[in-house]
């Protein structure tokens, strides 16, 4: 079961999030996010942002 919902990163700007994603879905949910998402994977407890170079981690303190 996968989720997407529209959010508003830090700036202000929209991007989307993806929460509760299953495993086999996970690499097409994260190839089809537009580039500046953040993404919020539930089942690892992490957020991603979609760079143009790739996903980048976001450590969550």
């Amino acid at each position: 079961r996968t989720r997407v919902e529209n959010g508003k990163d830090g700036e202000g700007k929209s991007c989307i999030q993806i929460v509760e994603i299953e495993s086999k879905f996970y690499e097409e949910a994260m190839s089809n996010t537009p580039v500046g998402s953040l993404v919020y994977s539930k089942s690892e407890e992490n957020l991603y942002i979609k760079l143009r170079a790739g996903w980048k981690k976001i450590v969550l303190m």
